[in-house]
């Protein structure tokens, strides 16, 4: 019974932590935020990486490595197989969710 409350606690806290910083990443660059990731003129030089790509990616990778800590923490090695693949799911949900939510300015 133990076991089985400390996988939904920290499958709960990943989740969280995914939810919480997408909002933040969200909320940082929406119509009121202080960053954007529209760019108001072509540069001369382009960015290596594109704005969009770091708005959504930070939040995917804040969760990913939130998902490894808890998966890393399984007893045997399958349940931390099974965990790292949940967190890498999660990751990547993470990065779409934020990007699908970007304001359309941001997005390529």
């Amino acid at each position: 019974m133990l076991r089985i409350v400390r996988i939904i606690g920290a499958v709960a806290v990943t989740v969280a932590v995914a939810a919480a910083s997408g909002a933040v990443a969200l909320y940082l660059t929406g119509p009121n935020g202080s960053l954007s990731c529209a760019i108001p003129t072509p540069p001369a030089e382009p960015d290596r990486f594109a704005r969009w790509l770091i708005v959504a990616g930070v939040p995917a990778l804040v969760t990913g490595f939130v998902g490894a800590f808890f998966a890393l923490g399984g007893g045997r090695v399958l349940w931390q197989l099974i965990g790292l693949c949940l967190a890498v799911a999660l990751a990547a949900a993470t990065f779409y969710g934020v990007y699908a939510l970007l304001p359309v300015n941001c997005r390529p």
